[in-house]
């Protein structure tokens, strides 16, 4: 069976055309609030298509991004073929980082899918005695077209009944969770950012959004077909062809003890 993880690789193309990216303003602190030498090296882990990669390595950082997906990683190659980068297709569990090498070890929206035994103790030595970790990702919020979440359950209910109940919460519902990080005992006290963004998204674009997420490709295709349509034809009918939808970015960044 393919590992969710690994399953991006089937639409890697859309994926890299179609996903949220990260705003500028969390690129910006990033960056104000760790030192890095001039040559630092980072290690991204779950480096996707290159949607964040771009952003550190034109920076003149020497990137090495950590990639499993071979679909993946070669959407990736192609897009930044002219930046300083190293590609290696493999999970973090699989392959052994050159101790102490990094000045800062990264991860996008992946690091939930790293191993919660092993990833603080393996990132920690593979950083430099005064590298950084930072964990970025993002959560669906209320916001935008709000009754268009209320009234797309319909849908849901019918032809993905297993998730009609879902809510999406409210950008006070969520709390910085920094807690673990600073408990594995090898990491100061995390510092956090969050930045709400708002994206709009054709009745077209909506639809190839959903088929990046991994339940919706999952589902049988007549299921997924109708589900579509429908969802669509909300978007066609009710929002005059588009439909606003908010995203909470979180950063967090902890430096080795």
């Amino acid at each position: 069976m393919t590992k969710p993880s690994l399953s991006f690789g089937e639409i890697a193309e859309l994926y890299h055309e179609i996903r949220p990216r990260y705003p500028q303003e969390l690129f910006k602190d990033l960056f104000k609030l760790i030192d890095l030498p001039q040559n630092a090296c980072i290690l991204e882990i779950g480096a996707g298509t290159g949607i964040a990669t771009a952003e550190l390595a034109k920076r003149g950082f020497h990137v090495t991004a950590l990639e499993p997906s071979s679909e993946m990683a070669s959407v990736l190659k192609k897009n930044l073929k002219n930046l300083n980068l190293e590609v290696i297709i493999s999970t973090f569990e699989d392959w052994t980082p050159p101790p102490g090498r990094f000045d800062l070890v990264i991860s996008f929206t992946a690091f939930h899918w790293l191993d919660p035994v092993t990833r603080y103790q393996r990132i920690y030595e593979a950083l430099s005695p005064n590298g950084y970790l930072a964990v970025i990702k993002y959560h669906h919020v209320a916001g935008g077209d709000r009754s268009f979440f209320s009234k797309v359950q319909e849908c849901y209910k019918k032809y993905k009944p297993e998730s009609s109940a879902f809510r999406l919460p409210e950008v006070s519902d969520f709390k910085p969770n920094t807690q673990e990080i600073y408990a594995s005992g090898l990491f100061k006290k995390p510092i956090f950012r969050s930045y709400l963004t708002e994206e709009t998204y054709s009745r077209v674009d909506y639809e190839q959004l959903l088929l990046t997420y991994s339940d919706h490709c999952a589902l049988e295709e007549q299921k997924r077909s109708q589900l579509l349509k429908c969802i669509g034809t909300l978007i066609e009918d009710h929002y005059a062809g588009q439909v606003r939808k908010c995203y909470l970015h979180e950063l967090v960044i902890a430096r080795v003890r």
